[in-house]
């Protein structure tokens, strides 16, 4: 007999879900249809808020859009959630140059 495999709890269901929309917003991007996108990440979002690269995503999507405090806001959540992420340090500093 086989061996029974633990299913996955809520909460990693929903890690597993929010991950599938944060995929699927980046495929978006690539395609250019940034609505859309967004949409994908704000699903990831609600559905847990500890995946930093969502916001992160996100905060690109504004800055691209020149909508530089929804940049921010997104950066710094992601930032709340890992204080050393090169990626959000960096995009920060780079919207708040433009907003100078």
């Amino acid at each position: 007999m086989g061996k029974f495999v633990k299913p996955p709890n809520e909460g990693q269901l929903c890690k597993y879900y929010a991950e599938a929309y944060i995929n699927r917003g980046g495929l978006y991007v690539i395609l250019k249809r940034l609505p859309q996108a967004i949409l994908e990440f704000d699903r990831a979002i609600q559905l847990t808020q500890i995946l930093p690269d969502a916001y992160i995503q996100r905060g690109h999507i504004y800055a691209m859009q020149s909508r530089y405090k929804d940049a921010l806001v997104n950066y710094n959540q992601s930032l709340r959630l890992i204080s050393d992420n090169e990626e959000a340090m960096q995009s920060r500093a780079a919207v708040l140059k433009k907003m100078k």
